[in-house]
């Protein structure tokens, strides 16, 4: 490539970071072509609108579109997996598998996800976004059919759990971070949008994964699901693109002097501590609602809605986010989460009261998981996004891992004569929330020094 088009590119893309609304298509109209990745929608040189120019709109957000439907794969599948669990204890798998050794085959995923962020997200800034993309969509879609052929734990261990996490993580920081290149001043919405596909689709999954488990079994049921999340998935690997700034970003995937930036730092406190009560309602909501004679329909259809509620939160609170401050609207998720969990899980002894909470608690727990990457794209580099996303989420890796196990061990060791007690880990689950704003606040302090300005 010519040197003078390698600076006129790499002036160009660097402005877009400063100026996203500028026209990019001079790089286009060079004497030789510049080289186009495959994530890049071609440039038109024809004289028609240039879709690539869209900012806050437009294309930007088909590209919208495209990371909910990985969301709504990925997570929303991940999320559904308490329906399984209980299916797995009372059928196939109830002589070879406890609570606490089932309850690591959902968390493992969820783990492998987080910690592999490490790579996946240096990965996507350097082979690009849609082969990336692309590769964890195989390896989710083999993870389900796979899973659907197991006789044995530990079967469902390296399916379920490590080809659904390897496969979910290359899959999910492509779409969580290529929003951020198509948006400025609606980018709290749009990210709303994305992740609500997470909780859209633990609304959907959880009673249609029920209904197959009590027709087909669980074989049929996986080898059915996989071919819906095929379907979503084909669609986005079309829809997601992102801008074509990768050409001139630093050539070092991430700068790991962010470990001893106190913003990192606050927010890594943050999803780690957060992380370990997150998933408990998720996961263990169809053992409590057996455990208060609650049918395994009404309890998937708890799981449904906690998911439903966490889709309808991000989407709301991501759009608040923008206009009263992400890390305010932050906090006052993650901190009605906690409370709500001591106030009403605590004494929910009736389907009723469990829809409330399941209501409350999804739709505040979804608020940091909304505006979280919008906070590292405003606080971090453009240009490292997807590694900065992914030495983030690393915070949650361990605690996805043991968080949910823990609370089924604590229900392990308050349970006498066949009776649960429950109490203890609505405790667990709800305090580690509480202590995590305590990471907000210091970043809070850290961006504006006014606990009280919009930030």
């Amino acid at each position: 490539m010519p040197e003078s088009n390698k600076l006129n590119q790499t002036e160009d893309l660097t402005d877009l970071n400063l100026n996203p609304s500028r026209d990019i298509e001079k790089a286009s109209s060079s004497s030789e072509h510049t080289r186009t990745d495959v994530d890049h929608a071609p440039t038109n040189i024809s004289g028609k609108r240039n879709y690539m120019n869209d900012v806050d709109g437009g294309y930007a957000w088909v590209v919208v579109v495209g990371s909910f439907l990985v969301h709504f794969v990925v997570l929303g599948f991940m999320y559904s997996f308490g329906v399984f669990f209980r299916f797995y204890l009372q059928n196939d798998f109830k002589d070879k598998m406890d609570e606490f050794t089932g309850a690591f085959i959902g968390t493992l995923s969820n783990c492998i996800l987080a910690l592999m962020g490490l790579c996946s997200g240096p990965l996507t800034d350097k082979i690009g976004y849609r082969i990336t993309l692309s590769i964890g969509c195989i390896l989710f879609l083999l993870g389900q059919l796979l899973a659907s052929f197991s006789t044995e734990v530990w079967h469902l261990f390296l399916t379920q759990g490590v080809l659904l996490g390897l496969g979910g993580s290359l899959a999910f920081f492509p779409a969580i971070s290529s929003p951020s290149f198509w948006f400025q001043k609606n980018k709290g919405l749009a990210l709303g949008f994305c992740v609500a596909g997470s909780g859209i689709g633990g609304l959907v999954w959880s009673p249609v994964i029920q209904a197959l488990l009590d027709r087909v079994g669980f074989r049929w049921c996986l080898r059915a699901c996989c071919l819906i999340s095929a379907i979503c998935m084909g669609i986005a690997l079309l829809l997601i693109k992102v801008k074509p700034i990768s050409a001139a970003s630093p050539k070092k995937p991430i700068d790991f002097a962010l470990v001893k930036d106190f913003k990192f730092l606050s927010l890594f406190w943050t999803g780690f501590i957060s992380s370990f009560g997150f998933l408990v309602p998720f996961y263990l909501l169809p053992t409590y609602g057996a455990a208060k004679g609650i049918s395994p329909s009404q309890s998937s259809i708890l799981v449904g809605l906690i998911n439903g509620g966490s889709a309808l939160g991000r989407v709301i609170l991501g759009s608040l986010a923008d206009r009263v401050g992400r890390i305010n609207m932050a906090f006052a998720g993650i901190f009605i989460a906690g409370v709500i969990c001591l106030v009403c899980w605590i004494f929910a002894n009736s389907f009723g009261v469990l829809i409330v909470f399941v209501l409350i608690y999804g739709f505040s727990s979804g608020a940091f998981i909304s505006i979280f990457p919008a906070l590292t794209s405003d606080i971090f580099n453009m240009y490292n996004i997807a590694s900065v996303n992914g030495l983030l989420y690393m915070s949650t890796a361990i605690p996805n891992l043991v968080g949910t196990p823990v609370a089924s061990a604590i229900l392990s060791a308050n349970t006498k004569d066949g009776v649960k007690n429950f109490i203890p880990v609505i405790l667990y689950s709800g305090i580690a929330p509480l202590i995590s704003c305590l990471g907000l606040l210091s970043l809070k302090y850290l961006v504006s020094k006014n606990f009280f300005a919009k930030s």
